[in-house]
């Protein structure tokens, strides 16, 4: 742990990677850092050791070039080595970002941005039919949360590619169970509202 630490210290600049081995670390992963050709470094992590049949828990590549910055695909698996989250970087810029349905290894979101600025996104259900197909406008529009039927579960308006305004969270037969504030991406909490009227 005081190797960690120490190492944690000494790369302070590589605060994504040492992040994410630190994380590893803690959760009992065995890491492996393996150095490829034109500086491109591949991170990937195992639940449990990787000797003994070890499931991937994550992978991603990173340009080595004097600062670590992700470069091609990320992923992530769960406990049971099902794919369910993957995004494509290009110099660290997001380029698609898509989640899976764990059960049917269906599509469950796909997210496409240009300069990374997200541009469309598409939400499926448990069997791969598309419910929504969103087109964002500046980073405008809406984002949504499914069930595995396809119903909405929950939806928030995205403004400038970040949570804001309502998020509503429905049960599955389609009534409101609850909400909350987001502004600029943030939860706004009970006590944030009250510093806000008074600040006004």
């Amino acid at each position: 742990i005081l190797f960690f630490l120490s190492l944690k210290q000494t790369l302070s600049k590589y605060n994504f990677l040492m992040n994410m081995i630190m994380y590893s670390f803690a959760l009992g992963y065995f890491t492996l850092i393996s150095f490829g050709c034109s500086n491109i470094v591949q991170i990937r992590s195992y639940r449990n050791d990787e000797k003994k049949g070890g499931v991937i828990g994550t992978e991603g590549y990173f340009d080595n070039n004097n600062k670590f910055v992700r470069h091609g695909y990320s992923k992530n698996w769960n406990e049971k080595g099902t794919l369910i989250f993957r995004s494509k970087y290009t110099n660290d810029i997001v380029n698609e970002h898509d989640s899976f349905w764990a059960h049917t290894k269906k599509y469950q979101t796909r997210y496409k941005y240009k300069n990374g600025n997200i541009k469309e996104a598409f939400f499926y259900d448990q069997n791969g039919k598309l419910i929504f197909h969103e087109y964002y406008k500046n980073g405008n529009g809406i984002d949504y949360g499914l069930f595995p039927d396809g119903k909405i579960k929950w939806k928030v308006t995205v403004e400038n590619g970040e949570k804001h305004g309502e998020m509503i969270f429905y049960d599955r037969d389609g009534n409101i169970q609850k909400k909350y504030i987001y502004e600029k991406g943030k939860k706004i909490t009970p006590s944030d509202l009250i510093k806000s009227f008074y600040s006004l």
